[in-house]
């Protein structure tokens, strides 16, 4: 066989791997399993203050650990934190220290008012190139250089990333958020949700791109505003990923699976009175109260009230997820969302 055939073969794999990752770009699902591992609500490698003020966070240590084994096991894709991370840190180097070698895989969302107001949720974005990248590519844009909301597309998924830290929109308890409500649709100041509503249409409408939405929200969507989960079905959001209440919860709208995962090493601060709200209620159907440890509440969810992170594979548009105790690593909830419509 001469040369001229025997290399054949080779251009024409080379030329079709080549024409696969330009489809994949252009917005084709991907065909690969992506692995992705979410937590929220650490508060910072320095824990909550108390008799020792440099007490450091007992847990985040071992979810450190575990993310190393599991992606030897299995690599991961991507890292979700939804809020939360560098609250009662001194400086943002000691999360970045922490994270290493999952800095460039690391996506977060804003956290708490007193996280961000002090300076603190920027500092990090600041010091982490490709997130203050991203935020940046955003200002560019519509020119809102007081929120750092973002949006990427990594691994085939879209990832937006909201500002809707606790107290927001509510000016008599913080009135530095008094100018800005995301859950409200009539607010005066919709800049952060036009921006939204243009990430979400030029994905799904302008460019036909069916590939896996994921956005992180700090504060739950699902019990407080009926606004944002009609939206969020609207242009098939796969995942919303919560943290601020410190439970693990989940509930499933028409088309978009919303999962709360807040609680690494923070005090158990409840969380059942906020989503056993009326619009919740009215949302998911008929409840029982939720009470400590694993309890059902509502049609399609529950709430945990201990350490845990949440593994999601997913595989075209279906998500398989498993919700694990850190203590234990063991599984105590493990379901599929999705897939063809």
């Amino acid at each position: 066989m001469s040369l001229r055939r025997r290399r054949q073969p080779v251009i024409i794999a080379a030329m079709m791997a080549l024409l696969g990752a330009v489809v994949a770009s252009r917005g084709q699902i991907p065909e690969a399993t992506l692995r992705i591992i979410a937590f929220g609500d650490n508060e910072g490698v320095i824990a909550r203050a108390g008799d020792d003020p440099a007490q450091k966070n007992p847990v985040l240590p071992r979810l450190i650990e575990i993310l190393r084994e599991e992606d030897q096991k299995r690599p991961l894709d991507l890292v979700l934190h939804t809020g939360d991370l560098v609250r009662f840190d001194p400086s943002p180097q000691l999360f970045i220290q922490a994270l290493d070698p999952f800095l460039g895989r690391f996506y977060p969302t804003t956290g708490g008012d007193e996280e961000f107001l002090q300076g603190k949720y920027w500092a990090f974005i600041r010091a982490v190139p490709h997130l203050h990248e991203a935020v940046l590519k955003r200002v560019a844009l519509d020119h809102n250089g007081f929120e750092p909301y973002y949006a990427v597309h990594q691994k085939g998924v879209h990832i937006i990333s909201l500002h809707n830290p606790d107290n927001y929109g509510e000016p008599k308890r913080t009135p530095e958020f008094a100018g800005y409500d995301l859950f409200r649709p009539d607010h005066p100041n919709r800049q952060q949700y036009r921006w939204l509503v243009e990430q979400l249409e030029e994905i799904r409408r302008r460019q036909g791109d069916e590939s896996p939405i994921i956005v992180l929200s700090h504060r739950p969507v699902y019990n407080q505003s009926r606004h944002l989960v009609d939206l969020f079905d609207r242009y098939r959001v796969d995942l919303v990923l919560s943290g601020n209440v410190h439970v693990y919860a989940r509930a499933q709208s028409r088309h978009t699976l919303h999962i709360v995962t807040g609680i690494v090493g923070d005090r158990a601060v409840g969380g059942c009175d906020t989503l056993n709200n009326p619009l919740a209620n009215d949302f998911l159907g008929e409840y029982r109260a939720c009470y400590p440890g694993l309890s059902t509440f509502r049609k399609g969810a529950f709430a945990y009230h201990y350490d845990h992170y949440v593994d999601i594979s997913i595989r075209g548009r279906t998500l398989t997820v498993r919700a694990v105790e850190i203590a234990d690593r063991q599984a105590f909830d493990s379901f599929t969302h999705g897939g063809a419509d």
